[in-house]
């Protein structure tokens, strides 16, 4: 509680990120459509099903 007044503490540099990392060798690739479209999907229909509940 006494440290509260300290700035936040952030990876700045890729080898600070690779640091943290559980397995640092293995390269972190961007995300992209294909790999993430059965949760978009799911998310337009909960959206919608929201939008539809309200009007």
């Amino acid at each position: 509680m006494v440290n509260l007044k300290q700035g936040i503490l952030l990876p700045t540099t890729v080898e600070e990120i690779a640091v943290i990392r559980k397995y640092p060798q293995k390269i972190v690739n961007l995300p992209t459509y294909s790999e993430n479209k059965v949760g978009i999907i799911v998310y337009i229909l909960v959206l919608l099903y929201m939008v539809s509940m309200l009007v």
